[in-house]
């Protein structure tokens, strides 16, 4: 019970999800609350029938309990739909309708419709239209027969008050109590909505492989810079005799060295730059606020980092080189054609004996 005190505490503080358990649970409860109190009123009153009702009723929500521990809802759900219009309606004949008993059922009417929300079947708009007009239904019939017949037992107006209160808080007790945990459930919900679509929207963003942007958001980086009429510079990068590796050692190692040379490159940038795999082994990287001289540097220091690692796969160390072309935005004109530029300086480089960086014609 300590625990599950614990549990509500942290519900209400935003700081745990409302899961099924803890919400059938939390009805379970405060309808033994209510039942026990009642108890006691109804054997002050000397109507002793009424005290074991509740009692019983008290009873079956600690069988209810045990379902739920198993996760089986659905006789939980019914016995509390089917106990609170019996209490109900068996309160009100009893002493009478003024003493507020049938707030009980417009209370559970969204008390019992949350109960059945996120459950397995249960958004089924049948059983939810019959659980509207079964409640409607039993409070219209109980307010009839009591119009009919005179209460069974005779109590004193300051009882007939006493009743009223308490029902009357214990009803609007439960709409606030529960509308806040819906709305906790609804927010909980959101929120894991919106991590799930910023998952799906990273996966859709970024290289499965090497974690590197992939070409779609990398040139959406690029229309991004152009539009807000930044300078930028384009790197283009291409692995020296990539072929070669995944020939002499496999596609598996191929993967490694990719990963690990983007990493380098990654290594060596700032926060405002962005770094794509572009195709195959080639990875384009945006150098922002640079013309092509000064991202020629800081390809010179990839190009050095990418020659100096030790790449290991099983029990060999595989050393790789980088050929870079590098073109800025002012010599290209536009993004294509920059891009072009530094893919023709790629290539001379590579024609000129790779490993090196080509940033001029």
């Amino acid at each position: 019970m300590k625990a599950l005190l614990k549990s509500f505490i942290d519900v209400f503080k935003g700081n745990e999800t409302v899961d099924h358990q803890l919400k059938y649970k939390f009805v379970f409860v405060a309808c033994i609350f209510v039942h026990l109190i009642l108890v006691i009123i109804f054997a002050a009153l000397g109507i002793f029938r009424m005290s074991f009702f509740n009692i019983c009723s008290a009873a079956g929500y600690i069988l209810c309990w045990k379902w739920v521990n198993k996760q089986v809802y659905e006789p939980a759900y019914f016995y509390t739909c089917v106990e609170i219009t019996a209490h109900t309606i068996l309160a009100a004949v009893t002493v009478g309708w003024e003493c507020g008993f049938s707030m009980y059922i417009l209370a559970f009417v969204p008390v019992t419709l949350y109960m059945q929300f996120n459950m397995e079947k249960s958004l089924e708009l049948r059983r939810t239209y019959f659980n509207g007009i079964y409640q409607a239904a039993a409070f219209v019939m109980c307010r009839v027969f009591t119009l009919i017949v005179e209460p069974f037992e005779q109590i004193p107006e300051e009882a007939v008050v006493i009743f009223y209160l308490f029902n009357s808080i214990c009803a609007f007790a439960m709409i606030t109590l529960f509308s806040i945990m819906f709305m906790l459930e609804i927010r909980s919900t959101h929120i894991v909505m919106q991590l799930k679509n910023e998952a799906l929207n990273k996966m859709a963003s970024v290289d499965t492989l090497t974690g590197l942007l992939n070409r779609r958001s990398m040139m959406s980086r690029f229309h991004a810079a152009v539009e807000a009429g930044d300078n930028f510079s384009v790197i283009m990068c291409d692995i020296d005799n990539f072929k070669k590796i995944n020939d002499t050692y496999g596609h598996d190692c191929g993967d490694v060295v990719l990963t690990e040379i983007s990493s380098a490159i990654s290594g060596c940038l700032r926060e405002k730059d962005s770094v794509s795999r572009w195709g195959g082994e080639e990875i384009l990287i945006m150098i922002n606020d640079a013309v092509a001289s000064e991202a020629a540097l800081i390809a010179e220091r990839i190009r050095k980092k990418v020659e100096h690692r030790d790449i290991k796969f099983g029990d060999r160390i595989i050393n790789c080189t980088i050929t870079i072309g590098v073109a800025d935005l002012s010599q290209g004109g536009s993004i294509e054609h920059t891009i072009t530029i530094a893919d023709e300086r790629l290539y001379r480089g590579k024609t000129g004996g790779k490993n090196q960086v080509v940033s001029e014609d």
